[in-house]
């Protein structure tokens, strides 16, 4: 996950002193003012060094990003009734809204935006409409790979508790924010299963994804336990989805012999 911090990208010259042609830009600055080269393993704490010891301009420190629209927390601002009222037909109270730190951004217009971070570092936001005619949507920094994003990943695997699997955003804040993570999707990426097997060894995992998914949850399960997690299925009633049923995923799990 560390690669997705990478505030830019550039050639190595480590690469070209030891003899690899290469057109690719391999090697990461971070914003922490530290570097490594992903070909030849070249890491070290202060590019400023680097810019100094060979005297190009590769090294000069990246412009910042492009920064994110203008966003307003809900909690702080009350004033914004049709999305507060939107939330709270979805199950929402105002310790969810609080500790999801959702809002508006300026560019997303009837749409509530969940801020996506990884350790405290924004990676972009899951807006998703007040009304009908909107469809959900992933507002992402460049550099950021959706295929290595987990929802709130980094808050779950600081304990050992149960484990709940949703598909969207809005199911993980309304089952509770120590316990659930998000795939952005039914369908689970490699980066994102590899990282899941690595901090759920030993760890109670209830796959739930919406009720028109039961071949998903029965695919992800299985694939879980062929992984050696102590993985179960969650059957949610047909076209219901873990944020409809206020967040009583236990009711609906089957804790099936392997």
């Amino acid at each position: 996950m560390e690669d997705l911090l990478a505030h830019a990208r550039v050639k190595c010259p480590f690469c070209e002193q030891q003899g690899h042609n290469t057109k690719k830009k391999n090697l990461a600055l971070y914003e922490d003012g530290s570097y490594r080269c992903y070909r030849c393993r070249t890491k070290g704490s202060d590019h400023k060094k680097l810019e100094k010891l060979f005297q190009t301009a590769i090294f000069t420190p990246p412009k910042p990003r492009d920064t994110f629209p203008v966003f307003t927390p809900l909690f702080r601002h009350e004033k914004y009734i049709g999305y507060w009222n939107y939330l709270r037909k979805r199950g929402f109270t105002r310790r969810h809204i609080g500790d999801s730190g959702v809002g508006v951004l300026s560019t997303r217009r009837f749409y509530v935006s969940f801020p996506i971070r990884w350790h405290k570092v924004l990676l972009g936001f899951f807006s998703r409409g007040i009304t009908s005619r909107e469809f959900p949507q992933h507002y992402l920094d460049p550099d950021v790979d959706r295929e290595k994003i987990v929802y709130n990943m980094d808050a779950v695997m600081l304990h050992d508790k149960p484990v709940f699997i949703v598909e969207s955003v809005m199911d993980a804040v309304i089952n509770g924010l120590d316990r659930t993570v998000a795939t952005l999707g039914k369908e689970l990426c490699d980066p994102q299963f590899r990282l899941m097997c690595k901090w759920f060894i030993g760890r109670e995992v209830i796959v739930a994804f919406d009720g028109d998914a039961y071949d998903d949850v029965d695919a992800l399960t299985g694939r879980f336990r062929m992984n050696g997690i102590n993985a179960f299925p969650a059957y949610l009633p047909p076209c219901e989805d873990a944020c409809s049923i206020n967040g009583k995923l236990e009711r609906f799990i089957r804790k099936e012999k392997k």
